[in-house]
């Protein structure tokens, strides 16, 4: 199950009771009580939510991190984590890859255990193992500078590109963004090789920061590698690649799929005259919902479960998640309790007999600054 960043951070809300919104997040009962039932169906086994990159980089930025880090490790144990969604993307690419040079239909493996690294389906540990600190200044700067670019991009292409097209079905929009997704890695590679000339003729300074990287250039390097492997001739490597990038191999691949619907589905919006442009979170919506596939259930904002509804329910069809948000909070209670009285009566047993009968942990965060303090008079 995947629990999203807007629910970490409004429980993280409620039960601090130092941060300044505490008071605000406590008077919606939703939110305790929501970590309340998370608590109850870990702490019985039954469910498992990794934490994951998305998680980590929205947090990083947030000044409170370190609490944020706090509760969704609570719900993953700590050590149950989704493998980097670009990772996760990167290896469905190389088994469409592998199935387009081979001439067959890729398979794809839905397993959690193939995109979850740690302890998912053993017992956990009555305790969490957690390094904290802050990110060096120079790593939170550089993701919210990046989040802050590819916002203005997203506004821009709203306002002065989609809004204006005049086509409202829905299929125009999606083999439109099929289509793109194959001219952004060659125009990622072609940035590179821009950005290399820039620093050999000084027009740079070379520093690690401004060498391009990209998610694009990822793919160019992985579909480069292996058709080198499979003995494609440097003279025949771009034009193989092209013919890869029209296939429907690629542009059907899970990530890259889920990618293109919503995609599509807010380009369709905006020609069908809404105003508002995406927020600052859609690109991180997006990768959330590439993890969709993984997952039996996902409780997200209120805007990614929109994005998700906008796309027309024939092509949401394939996909089997649960998908739960603010507007359904009693549904997604209401799920979580059908969980406990579904779940295997042994296993329940069993975790009862080793961990006790569950209980919320309300005060962890009271527990955690006293624990510092002592520390701190220890170390005295």
């Amino acid at each position: 199950m995947y629990i999203d960043q807007f629910a970490i951070s409004n429980m993280m809300k409620a039960l601090n009771a130092k941060h300044p919104r505490h008071v605000a997040a406590t008077s919606d009962p939703f939110w305790l009580q929501l970590f309340e039932a998370l608590e109850r169906v870990t702490k019985l086994q039954l469910v498992v939510c990794p934490d994951s990159d998305v998680h980590h980089s929205e947090s990083m930025v947030d000044p409170w991190h370190d609490a944020l880090k706090r509760l969704y490790e609570q719900f993953s144990h700590g050590n149950a984590t989704f493998e980097a969604t670009d990772h996760i993307a990167l290896t469905q690419l190389h088994t469409a890859l592998i199935a387009w040079i081979n001439g067959t239909v890729p398979t794809y493996k839905f397993e959690p255990t193939e995109v979850v690294r740690g302890n998912l389906n053993g017992w956990h540990e009555p305790f969490i193992i957690s390094v904290s600190g802050g990110y060096p200044q120079m790593i939170v700067d550089a993701v919210r500078t990046s989040r802050d670019d590819v916002h203005e991009r997203i506004r821009v292409l709203f306002e002065e590109e989609l809004r204006t097209t005049p086509r409202l079905d829905f299929e125009y929009w999606l083999e439109r963004e099929r289509r793109a997704g194959g001219r952004a890695v060659v125009q990622s590679y072609q940035l590179h090789l821009r950005r290399l000339h820039e620093i050999a003729s000084g027009v740079v300074p070379f520093t690690f920061e401004n060498v391009y990287q990209s998610h694009g250039l990822d793919q160019f390097r992985l579909i480069e590698r292996v058709l080198k492997e499979r003995g494609v001739p440097d003279n025949d490597l771009l034009s193989t690649m092209g013919r890869f990038l029209e296939s429907d191999h690629f542009k059907d691949y899970p990530t890259s799929r889920i990618t293109t619907l919503v995609w599509a589905a807010i380009g369709r919006a905006a020609a069908s005259g809404q105003r508002v442009a995406p927020n600052a979170g859609t690109s991180n919506d997006i990768r959330v919902l590439t993890l969709a596939p993984y997952c039996e259930a996902m409780f997200v904002d209120n805007g990614c479960r929109a994005l998700w509804l906008k796309i027309p329910a024939r092509y949401r069809s394939g996909f089997k998640v649960r998908l739960f948000s603010y507007n359904t909070r009693d549904a997604f209670l209401g799920y979580l309790r059908e969980l406990e009285s579904n779940g295997d009566p042994d296993v329940i047993a069993a975790a009862r007999e080793l961990y006790g009968e569950p209980r919320p942990f309300l005060t962890m965060y009271e527990y955690d600054e006293r624990r510092r303090e002592g520390d701190a008079h220890e170390s005295e």
